[in-house]
């Protein structure tokens, strides 16, 4: 599955399936596009904060800076979260487990 990643005049960034016209620029099952610590996350896209989950959203196209495509680490973790279906756990490597266990002796 191919997912688009919309950049709003705001500075948001969501994702889904874009459809546009040269009335809007409209976002199905959008979700957000939020830095942490630990890299990005993806959380339903939600305008008024009442944890409803929107099918679509749609923007007008002065509000939008660009649309493009995502890269596809991010539509499989779109898709996953889509299905439902829990992020399967980082493999740690000998290295990482020794750089922790030095990183405990300190």
């Amino acid at each position: 599955m191919n997912v688009d990643v919309v950049r709003t005049i705001n500075n948001q960034m969501v994702i889904g399936k874009v459809i546009e016209t040269s009335e809007s620029v409209m976002v199905l099952k959008p979700y957000s596009l939020i830095p942490t610590k630990e890299g990005l996350t993806l959380i339903p896209y939600d305008i008024d904060l009442t944890g409803y989950k929107m099918e679509e959203v749609k923007f007008k196209p002065e509000h939008v800076l660009y649309v493009s495509k995502g890269s596809e680490t991010l539509a499989k973790e779109y898709v996953r979260i889509l299905e439902g279906k829990p992020k399967e756990p980082v493999q740690e490597t000998q290295e990482t487990q020794e750089q922790e266990a030095d990183a405990s002796e300190k």
